[in-house]
């Protein structure tokens, strides 16, 4: 059970990386226009 959840584990974490780098590329375009 464990060996098959962790892909998922790290799948979810790659996402939140994403996402994360996503909100900090549009907070830096944000603050570079003001």
């Amino acid at each position: 059970m464990v060996g098959s959840t962790l892909p998922v584990v790290f799948a979810a974490k790659v996402m939140d990386m994403r996402k994360l780098a996503r909100r900090n590329k549009e907070g830096r375009s944000r603050t570079e226009r003001e």
